[in-house]
């Protein structure tokens, strides 16, 4: 332990590679009783229940670089990063558990995200067949539907989400939404729109960038129920919001948005932020919110629409600064 602490500690060592070497050589060391007494543990408490993700995420890091190992600090160290759109430490924390073979469901679902986010397929499709038991039901559903249209199962994709069975309404609405956005992914008009006008789609599934990709399309038909009803539940999902009356307006131009397309890759990473929907912001899991939003981020980093979620969340966690940073990217625009 000492040895490792001196390396770390060494001059030019940087933090990633002082975690990547802690990792490596003492994944399995027993956590000395010094360790209660921390100051980096005590500090990294305290910023765990002030709410403060980067702090937090600073401290937790802190203890693995100087070679202390307990499950649960690296559990943390994975969250706070995340949280912290520290996504190079995260990574590679995950990364190194993925090698071990270790079961820690965080850093499962963050090699998943960058999978997704690299578009590997190969890497996608072995992913997820190893941690599909992180998802919940519905999610893990949704998640192969696309899983298996990224490796050219159309087929068994479409059999799949047709053969669940799911007593939920609000689940059910998802799976019904998920098969209307194929429907639209592979350019099929009149069975979307067959689909949408059969069904009747709550007005929550619409406050995502999705629909605004539905909006689009349908949008060839501007006469049609189906458009007219699709800006009506965009508009009542979002409040109005402005970026719908922009978008709307660009439309009305004539203006082509081609930025805003359904692809599988996005709705795997709209799946994470389902998943955070369907999660509070209060109580004894309230982080899990936020970071299934920032998975979302991290699987999507292209979407203005998850980017400015993913700042409202912060800033109703009062991370402030976290949540500047993202506006702060946001062209005038």
């Amino acid at each position: 332990m000492v040895q490792i602490t001196k390396i770390c500690r060494s001059e030019g060592m940087s933090l990633l590679k002082s975690l990547t070497l802690s990792l490596l050589l003492l994944w399995n060391c027993p956590l000395h009783a010094v360790f209660a007494n921390s100051g980096s543990y005590i500090a990294g408490q305290f910023a765990e229940k002030e709410g403060d993700f980067r702090n937090a995420s600073y401290y937790y890091i802190d203890l693995i670089s100087r070679g202390e190992t307990e499950r649960e600090i690296i559990k943390r160290s994975i969250i706070y990063s995340a949280l912290s759109n520290n996504f190079e430490v995260a990574t590679a924390i995950s990364r190194k558990i993925d090698d071990l073979e270790l079961d820690y469901p965080v850093a499962n679902l963050i090699i998943f995200a960058e999978a997704i986010k690299n578009k590997e397929n190969r890497k996608i499709l072995e992913s997820f067949e190893r941690y599909r038991k992180n998802f919940p039901d519905i999610f893990q559903s949704v998640a192969e539907f696309w899983v298996l249209i990224i490796n050219d199962e159309r087929g068994k994709a479409f059999k799949l989400i047709n053969s669940l069975s799911i007593n939920n309404e609000a689940q059910m609405q998802i799976v019904n939404y998920n098969q209307l956005l194929a429907y639209v992914y592979f350019n099929e008009y009149e069975q979307a729109k067959t689909l949408y006008e059969s069904l009747d789609f709550s007005d929550f599934l619409f406050d995502s960038e999705s629909s605004l990709a539905l909006l689009e399309y349908f949008e060839k038909d501007k006469e049609s129920k189906v458009f007219g009803s699709v800006v009506k539940k965009v508009r009542l999902a979002s409040d109005n919001s402005y970026y719908i009356s922009a978008f709307m307006d660009r439309l009305s131009n004539g203006e082509e948005i081609k930025s805003i397309r359904i692809s599988p890759y996005k709705q795997i990473a709209e799946v994470f932020f389902r998943w955070s929907q369907s999660v509070p912001l209060q109580g004894k899991n309230s982080i899990n919110k936020p970071f299934y939003l920032s998975l979302a981020n991290y699987a999507d980093p292209t979407s203005s629409f998850l980017k400015f979620k993913a700042a409202t969340v912060l800033f109703d966690t009062e991370n402030y600064e976290l949540s500047k940073e993202i506006l702060d990217k946001f062209s005038k625009k």
